[in-house]
């Protein structure tokens, strides 16, 4: 198991690496280059990015960086809020007496999870070459990105086609509760573990 820390990523590696850390990224498939259509709104519009930070996991195969390029600014003049409140707990015990029930947690769940290809224009910036460069995973440190994260997932899971194909879909006698980046199902054995 590691452990993870937020380290600066100083400016002069920056200007050093950038295009390197973008290939690096980009291998990890979680920065693509920018397309030219859709345009939309740029998180870094007109400024550099010289405030990003690292995530550094410390694994037993060494140090795994992860991208954050999310400025303090913008959210601090956001005024939306995540919204992703828990409901009733009356809601929640009805699998409790599931004759088979199984939660699982995202592992790196912002991470894990594409952001949908119509919406990654609006998360966009441009590295110290100039290269126009969008995410394609959520950017850790925005703080609406708990609420589009359990959005994107429960739309999987409810096979809105745009984000799941058909054939990955829950069979419809399970029940499937999503909480952000936790799962739980419940239902029948035979229906559970298809």
């Amino acid at each position: 198991m590691g452990t993870r820390r937020a380290v600066p990523f100083p400016s002069a590696l920056l200007r050093q690496g950038a295009r390197k850390l973008t290939e690096d990224s980009s291998r990890r498939r979680a920065i693509a280059e920018g397309s030219g259509n859709n345009r939309g709104r740029f998180f870094c519009k007109n400024r550099r990015i010289d405030n990003t930070l690292l995530v550094v996991e410390e694994k037993p195969t060494g140090l795994r960086r992860r991208w954050i390029a999310w400025p303090r600014d913008r959210n601090r003049h956001d005024a939306y809020e995540a919204d992703a409140p828990l409901l009733h707990i009356s809601h929640y015990l009805p699998p409790v007496m599931a004759e088979a029930a199984s939660c699982l947690d995202l592992k790196a769940s912002f991470l894990q999870v594409p952001l949908p290809r119509e919406t990654r224009h609006l998360f966009r910036c441009r590295v110290e070459d100039g290269t126009l460069v969008e995410l394609t995973r959520l950017p850790m440190a925005y703080k609406a990105g708990p609420e589009i994260l359990q959005i994107i997932i429960t739309s999987a899971i409810a096979v809105v086609t745009t984000v799941v194909r058909l054939l990955w879909a829950a069979p419809p006698l399970v029940r499937v509760d999503v909480w952000i980046g936790n799962i739980r199902i419940a239902g029948s054995i035979g229906d559970v573990t298809r």
